[in-house]
Parts: structure tokens; sequence; C-alpha cells
């Protein structure tokens, strides 16, 4: 950043000494919990005193339950000459503005540009960042070791001088990047004019990327996909504690055409059995039925959300994909003991149309295994499955079993690593791959997210309230793929009469079908092989020997098709001809005696008469 007052830098002149005689000059201003306020030049709206160095020191609170930041408002300025300005078209993130056009354009954004600018004889400087402001500290220091005055201001962030008529100012405003400004005042060398008048406000420095909006709390902010189709969002001074009595939302509106994925990278918040205290709950869309399809904007407008997870402790989201064009998230804090918080991802996708493959439906049967996608090779990444389990009967349960079951990541795992000497501990969590299992098929809240292995799901089986068992299976981008699932299911029947229409089994006590049994597959449940070792013998050995019959039978009527065959090739085809071959000798026959008798005579003796008459 280019920028300096040319009068200090140029030349070893002496630094104005602070004035704290003066009025209005060399203040130190302290928040009272989002307060505001004005500051003026000494003297204002009269011409200020030559030569005068007056210094703000703006201070918002810090400490475990508040951070703010400091907004300045420029709502008049007349010091010194008018500013000089080379303007370079280019967009940052935070501008350096010295009024004018330019400075009024900019209002409110922070964006424009000054590759240089310069006030002449006098300014209104501002130092809104961390380094700056350590800066200017190293400057006061300096300032008072030094034997003569000649040390130079450090640079400022902004500097504003001229005059603010004619709306060149407009309604700018700056921010400060931390709970703290600094204003220096310098008439060195300046004609008499009337100085300043700013606003400043202190507000709460939420330290969340995203558009703030007025909406049901002071902490609510939006994610448009026309913005940006992808980003960050997180609790507030994340990865600093959250606030106590904190209600935070963060809403996500995406396009027709699109759906909302959020993949979370850290959490930690107040634990407690049922998730009252401090948590985190996520909400997905629920349009309304329309009748037309023009009231798709109004549908939009009238917002309504059902809650499809609730969370707390380190108990680890899992990525989110609940095909939903606006999700909205939300964080409860009580007055007690708070965390770090969350960090978390979103993405807008354009939404696809049901892959065929990975979307089951299963009815009228009364078990089976359910497979993750690619099984047993590592499950495909970026990939959302579902399966829906009906029983034959509303009487009926499902009991699910976990054969086999590696999924990357833990709820409760940290990974712990050094870094600058410094010893990190990061949460691993669901957060690239999670199983999500409801227990009924409308449920939109989960019962169960699970990821890790055998050991960390601790031998679990699941038996639903009702006919109908639920899955989801959810990766992202980044998985890098585990072995995936084989998950048993089955039917368990109601007892009639006190006596189990199927088969009952010994240990577990479950009642399933008869089909069941000796399938090679443990459908009693964990540490109940039941179904597979009583009267499995027999039954293969009925198999194998039913299998030999088949087998000999084939073996017989194979030989006597080849008999037949080799038969009907040595006899004659009835439609078949053969030839016939017969040799005629020619006899001399009597003829009446005519006028030409000598003739055929002769003609008869010079040719034999033997001819070969075929009969087809």
């Amino acid at each position: 950043m280019q920028k300096a007052l040319s009068h200090r830098t140029s030349s070893p002149l002496s630094s104005p000494q602070p004035s704290p005689s003066l009025p209005e000059c060399d203040r130190i201003i302290r928040s009272n919990s989002q307060s505001s306020g004005i500051i003026k030049s000494p003297y204002y709206p009269e011409p200020s005193p030559r030569d005068i160095l007056c210094h703000y020191d703006i201070n918002g609170l810090v400490d475990r339950q508040n951070l703010e930041k400091v907004q300045l408002f420029i709502e008049d300025i007349d010091i010194g000459e008018d500013y000089v300005e080379e303007y370079v078209d280019t967009v940052v993130a935070r501008g350096v503005a010295v009024g004018g056009a330019a400075a009024s354009a900019a209002a409110g954004r922070n964006v424009a540009r000054f590759n240089r600018s310069k006030c002449q004889n006098g300014a209104l400087q501002a130092y809104t960042t961390r380094a700056s402001q350590k800066s200017l500290a190293m400057y006061k220091i300096e300032l008072q070791e030094q034997s003569t005055t000649k040390v130079s201001l450090p640079i400022p962030d902004y500097e504003f001088c001229g005059t603010s008529g004619n709306g060149r100012f407009g309604s700018y405003s700056i921010t400060s990047d931390s709970p703290k400004m600094l204003l220096i005042y310098d008439t060195f060398g300046a004609r008499s004019r009337r100085g300043f008048k700013v606003r400043y406000q202190f507000s709460t420095d939420y330290a969340i990327p995203g558009t703030a909006i007025s909406g049901e709390s002071p902490c609510h902010f939006q994610y448009m996909s026309t913005s940006a189709i992808q980003g960050t969002f997180n609790s507030p001074r994340h990865p600093s504690n959250y606030p106590d009595n904190t209600y935070c939302v963060y809403e996500f509106h995406g396009q027709p055409d699109e759906i909302v994925r959020l993949t979370f990278e850290n959490f930690q918040v107040e634990d407690d059995a049922n998730c009252s205290k401090d948590f985190v709950k996520i909400f997905k869309w629920l349009p309304p039925k329309l009748e037309e399809e023009g009231q798709q904007q109004q549908q939009v407008e009238n917002l309504e959300f059902v809650p499809v997870g609730h969370y707390c402790g380190e108990r680890f989201p899992g990525p989110q994909d609940e095909d939903s064009q606006i999700m909205r998230v939300t964080l409860n804090s009580d007055g007690h003991t708070v965390y770090k918080g969350f960090r978390a991802r979103y993405e807008f996708v354009k939404r696809q149309p049901p892959d065929k493959k990975c979307f089951h439906s299963i009815t009228n049967i009364g078990g089976g295994v359910i497979n993750s996608p690619n099984y047993p090779h590592k499950y495909t990444t970026n990939k959302t499955c579902e399966w829906i389990v009906y029983g034959r009967s509303k009487a009926n349960k499902i009991l699910l079993t976990f054969d086999i079951f590696s999924i990357e990541g833990n709820p409760n795992e940290k990974k712990s690593f050094k870094s600058n000497q410094t010893k990190l501990s990061v949460e691993i969590g669901c957060g690239n791959a999670v199983l999500k299992i409801y227990s009924t098929s409308r449920s939109n809240m989960p019962a169960y997210e699970l990821c890790g292995d055998n050991d960390t799901i601790d031998n679990l089986q699941i038996i639903t309230k009702s006919n109908v068992l639920r899955l989801k299976f959810v990766s992202t981008a980044k998985a890098t793929g585990g072995k995936g699932f084989r998950l048993p299911w089955t039917e368990i029947l109601p007892m009639k009469g006190g006596r189990c229409p199927g088969f009952l089994c010994e240990k577990s006590g479950h009642c399933i079908p008869n089909d069941m049994k000796c399938n090679g597959v443990a459908n009693c449940g964990k540490n109940d092989r039941s179904d597979e070792l009583k009267n499995c013998e027999t039954s293969t050995l009925n198999v194998v020997l039913c299998v030999l019959g088949v087998c000999f039978l084939l073996l017989i009527l194979g030989g006597l098709l080849w008999l037949y065959c080799k038969r009907k090739k040595k006899k004659p085809e009835k439609d078949q001809k053969i030839p016939e071959v017969r040799i005629v000798t020619g006899v001399s026959e009597k003829r009446p005696r005519s006028a030409n008798r000598k003739k055929r005579r002769k003609k008869r003796r010079m040719k034999e008469k033997t001819e070969m008459i075929t009969i087809m």
C-alpha cells in the first residue's frame, strides 16, 4: 500500500506534539456494549488550531462473552488542502480511499483502491488493522525515546482530507478488523479549517463469513448460490469460544435446479444427554404443494423448515445431502459453559435425476443383505444411496445386524499432531462419509449416524418399531473410500398364541421366517447362529442328494438323446429320393412297310440303341 504523508517523509521535519489541553483532543473511548457516539475535532465547527496532533483511541469490548468491532461513519470533513489521487482500477478485499467521487462510490463497500494518495498539509488518519496499529504503537515508543522529534508517522490504512461538500464522501464508512481503531488528527502546516465530525458505532463481531441480514437474530447470515457456489461458515469467533446466550442462524438459498450440501470439518459444543443446553440443529426446506407453477416465488418467501439433525457435544455431524434447494443451520448456547463451536463447508450443486442403481425399495421378502455401493470393493465417493425395506405385515418388525462395517472416520476420535512445536488436536468425525438409519420411512431426523468400524459400533443391532427400515449412505468428493458394509436384515414375526409361526431363535428369542434358516446368513441377531446350526446338516444332505438325483436324471436323458440321434442318422429319410439306373438295349421292331422303311432301317443299324433312363 503506497501511501504516505509527503510532508512527513520527504524531509526530516519535526512531528507536532500531542495537545492534551485542547478540548476533543486525545480521547480514549470505550464501548458500553454496542454503544455509539460522535467524535469532533477541537472547537468544531470553528476552525481548528494549526500544528496540532490529536489521538483518538476507540476500544470495543473484548472478553469471554463479547467481541466487538468499530465502524466509523464520515459526516463532515474540512481539513487541509484538497487531496491528489492516482487511481488504479483494481478491486481488493479492503480499500483505501481519500474522499472524492471514488470514495463516495465505494461507500460502505471498502473496495476502491488508490495506488497513491497524498493529503496536502493535514489529514484525518485511520488505523483499522492490527498490523498498522502495532506500527503506530512502535511510533509512540520511538517518539518518547528520541531526544528530537524527527520521527515519521507510520502509513495509515485510510486518510481523509479536503472538503466533504457536494456529497464527496457521501455515507462513507470504514470498519476495523479487530475491537480497536485509532485515529490521528494532524493539522501540521495546514490552514485553519473547521476540522471533522465522525460517528462511531460498536457492533458485535461474530467473525462469520457471509452476508449479515436483518432477521430473527442479530447473528443472522445468508448464503446465496448467485453470489458463491461454495464457501465456509462457522460459529461466532471460531476457533475461539462462542459467546453465552447466543442464537445464530445460517441460511443457504440455491436456485430451483440446485440442492445444498453441507460438510462439517470440526465440531465441539457443550454436551448433555438431551442436547438441550448448547446445540446445533440442521433444517431442510419443506416446499408446500403448489396448484400452479406460478406460485414458485410465493412458496420461497413463505419458508417452512423441518429438522433433519440435532447435535451437541462432540457428536460429529455427517455430510448433509437432503435434496433440498434451501437449508438452514442454527446454533443455540445457554448462559453456562461455552466451547469452540464448529466450522463447516457449504456447496450448491445441480440436482441430478435419481440413480436407480442406488435407490432401492425392498418388499415381499423375509430377509436379505444390504451392501454398500461397489461392495466388496471400496465404496464410491461423492455418492448418495438409499434403501427402504418394507415388512410383509404391519405387525412385523425389522432386525438389522452389522456383519461387516468399515466407513472412514470416527465420531469420537481425535487426531493429534505437532505443528511449529505446538500440539494440535483435530476431530475426524463422520465428515466425509456416514450411514444414517431412520426409524420410519417418513422420518427426517436419523436415529443413528454411523461411521468407523465394527469395534466402533460395538456389535450394534437395531430393531425397528414398525415394519419399515430406511437407510441412507452419503459420501463426499473428499472421501477416501473404505471397505463399506454388509448388513443382514430379517423380519421378526409376532408370536401367535405363545408359539412362533416360523423359526424360534435359541438365544435371542426372535421369531423369524422359516425360509431364513440355513441360508448362510445369521438372521437371529448378534451372538446367535442357531438358525444356521440347528437341523442345517440334514437340510444340507437333502440338498446334496437332490442335486445328485437331478444330475443322474439329466445324464440318462442325455444318453437316450444321443442314441436316438445316432439311429436317426443311419436311416434314410422317407422323403429322400434315390436315383435308379436302367440299361435298355434297343430291339428291332416290325413296322409296316412304307416308302421310307429302308431309310429308317439303315439308320437304326448304324446307331447303337442304348439309352440311359434316370427315374428320379
